[in-house]
């Protein structure tokens, strides 16, 4: 055998014993994580989550997102405090998938933005049912933001 040909071999020799510990190592090892997703579906269901999940999830201040939000401050009260994270959420939106990262700065995305703050704020007032005029403030704070609101804010 020739000096080329027992290097080939001792390759493949040492090759297939790394591959068999490797192969044992692998299936008992944990599952691997599922890849990152993208920053867009990331926030997309950042969004998708109760304005309670998404309290929970704004603690962490996860990159590359901006976690600022003025709340509801354009909103007199009581309505500023009733619906303090849904606004937050909103901003959330405005702020990821409009200005700032623009992620889907869309007519489709502000429109599902604002029906996903409304949703919220209406989740709100089912599970607060002691907040005075919570439904018709909810409404009134929707039709603010479609009808007063752009990607600007």
């Amino acid at each position: 055998m020739s000096s080329r040909a027992r290097i080939a071999a001792i390759v493949t020799g040492l090759a297939v014993s790394a591959g068999a510990v490797g192969m044992a190592a692998f299936t008992a090892a944990p599952a691997a994580a599922d890849p990152p997703q993208s920053t867009r579906q990331r926030a997309t269901s950042i969004m998708e989550s109760t304005y309670g999940g998404f309290a929970f999830i704004k603690q962490s201040h996860e990159s590359p997102f901006d976690w600022s939000s003025d709340g509801c401050s354009w909103t007199p009260p009581p309505q500023r405090w009733e619906q303090e994270v849904p606004c937050q959420e909103h901003d959330f939106g405005y702020r990821n998938f409009g200005k700032g990262l623009t992620l889907d700065r869309t007519e489709a995305r502000r429109a599902w933005i604002d029906q996903r703050f409304l949703s919220e704020m209406l989740r709100n007032c089912n599970q607060h049912p002691f907040y005075p005029n919570c439904y018709p403030n909810a409404m009134a704070l929707y039709a603010a933001v479609r009808n007063m609101s752009d990607w600007r804010d």
